[in-house]
């Protein structure tokens, strides 16, 4: 999962990807929307001599020790550590996958008439042996046993009958794979010495699988079991989505809706300097720090616009002083926290950064009247909670490219679907998008605000007027659009319009007529 972020990362982060990061929040949030992949547990659960109690329930004095759980002679009869999280089918949502675990298992000892054992399916206690779960056990005769059993209705059914794998004999690491599948197909193989031993491949369960996973000691009065679990990693999903609008289209004829969108900025010394609808378009104007935010959060979406004009060059007034700069850089994010904290304040999202024009401080020099090729980044670089995760180039369809865009209208869809982003660009001339722009696979899918997001200068810098870093872009048809799955979507009526455009009353029409009395001389009588 992601974990937390220090300055030093943030700052790191920034420097790499070549800009100046606004001040983003150095934790993250729980993604709990779209098909996001959650580890119910995972090797860090258990580091050094220290097992997490935030993961694990823990029984019997467990203790740890380099990194692995230790069950021995120190420990009671009966010892488990089960995850505090549970796994659940998501099935009605369209994923196949239900969990996979992995462990590694060194066995030295198996005490008579005991077990070791993983357990899965576990719905309301720690015990092995619940109604509706089931267990790989590990016992010892001659040599190493391994059978499944499943528990239904209070009792032990056989699954896989007590075998004697070659799987090794004692005090060797036995690499161990479970994968229950949606449809409650079971997959378990064992690696040991290099070799692969397949258990299951595919076999229907006939219990519910969802619930804790968990590992467990079962010894006897002859003996305590003795062996340690290292890299104990379970990989489920979490799908629930929000209650929000199923579709809406801003066309900005009059303003824009108030009560489904927010803006701010920050005025940069170009003139003029707003966020603004101006002629039916939503006008970003030498904007420095700004940003419009929907007022409705999303997980998995398709938003679409139309880029109508750009700052691709430079531009003057009559008397030959710059009025525009070219655009710098903005983002477009997702999972948004909060949908009207200052530009300024921490934010927790998910960005993609369309990335031009350097902002870090040792190229502040840039000139950004005529930026050379040497100048610009031309990438897209994406963020997760302050960190850049991954970088890819922009190629020739790009916003800044004037062959490919200048005088056209561009038509942008961002997809955001079961943590895989997806940019796409086509002309107003043309049928279909194609290949996407941009593409990558996060893992994770955030619910959260989506937003426009700009970052620039609020003075002038040291290098002088011509390397202020602001953004030109006016855009119109805005559309946002729910792709949660439909077997679960949950879908609220579009807020009613309110128009953010400010209205003045009319000019008050009067007359008078002057008579003496209005004279101040005529007062003196």
């Amino acid at each position: 999962m992601i974990g937390k972020r220090t300055k030093s990362i943030l700052l790191s982060a920034a420097l790499t990807a070549g800009m100046i990061l606004p001040c983003f929040a150095s934790t993250a949030i729980d993604a709990n929307a779209g098909s996001t992949k959650a580890y119910i547990t995972n090797t860090s659960s258990v580091n050094n001599d220290s097992i997490n109690t935030g993961d694990f329930f823990v029984n019997g004095k467990v203790y740890a020790k380099d990194s692995k759980m230790v069950f021995d002679e120190k420990c009671s009869l009966k010892a488990s550590v089960v995850s505090k999280a549970q796994v659940k089918n998501l099935k009605e949502y369209g994923l196949t996958d239900m969990f996979t675990l992995n462990a590694s298992f060194n066995i030295s000892h198996i005490a008579e008439n005991g077990k070791v054992a993983v357990a899965f399916g576990l719905k309301n206690s720690n015990s092995l042996g619940e109604n509706e779960s089931a267990e790989i056990a590990f016992t010892y005769d001659d040599g190493l046993y391994l059978e499944v059993n499943e528990y239904q209705n209070g009792s032990a059914q056989v699954f896989v009958a007590r075998q004697k794998y070659s799987l090794s004999s004692l005090n060797t690491d036995i690499k161990m794979t479970l994968k229950v599948e949606s449809n409650g197909k079971i997959y378990l193989s064992f690696v040991c010495n290099q070799n692969e031993i397949k258990v299951l491949s595919g076999r229907p369960l006939h219990i519910d699988a969802q619930g804790s996973v968990g590992v467990f000691s079962v010894s006897s009065e002859s003996g305590k079991n003795v062996f340690t679990v290292a890299d104990m990693e379970t990989l489920a999903y979490i799908y629930e989505t929000p209650l929000t609008v199923e579709s809406y289209l801003e066309t900005f004829d009059n303003g824009y809706n108030a009560n489904m969108f927010y803006s701010e900025s920050s005025a940069s010394p170009l003139k003029p300097s707003r966020i603004a609808v101006k002629d039916g378009k939503l006008e970003f104007r030498n904007v420095a720090t700004g940003y419009f935010t929907t007022k409705e959060v999303f997980s998995n979406f398709e938003l679409t616009f139309e880029v109508t004009d750009f700052g691709r060059k430079a531009e003057y007034d009559k008397d030959g002083n710059v009025t525009q700069l070219v655009s710098s850089w903005f983002m477009i994010g997702f999972g948004v926290d909060n949908y009207n904290d200052p530009a300024s304040e921490k934010i927790q999202a998910t960005f993609l950064q369309f990335d031009y024009i350097p902002m870090n401080s040792a190229e502040r020099e840039i000139d950004h009247e005529n930026p050379t090729e040497s100048m610009l980044n031309k990438r897209y670089v994406l963020y997760n909670n302050g960190t850049a995760v991954h970088t890819a180039p922009m190629g020739d369809k790009n916003l800044w490219n004037e062959e490919y865009a200048a005088g056209k209208t561009v038509n942008v869809k961002l997809v955001v679907e079961d943590g895989v982003i997806s940019l796409y660009h086509k002309l107003e001339d043309e049928a279909e998008y194609g290949d996407p722009q941009y593409s990558y696979d996060l893992g994770i899918t955030q619910t959260g605000y989506v937003r426009f997001f700009t970052y620039g200068d609020t003075a002038i810098p040291s290098s002088g007027m011509k390397t202020i870093a602001s953004f030109n872009m006016t855009i119109d048809n805005l559309k946002i659009r729910n792709l949660d799955h439909p077997n679960v979507m949950q879908v609220k009526a579009a807020p009613v319009y309110k128009s953010n455009a400010l209205h003045f009353s009319e000019d008050y029409v009067y007359t008078t007529v002057t008579d003496d009395n209005d004279l101040l001389g005529n007062k003196l009588k």
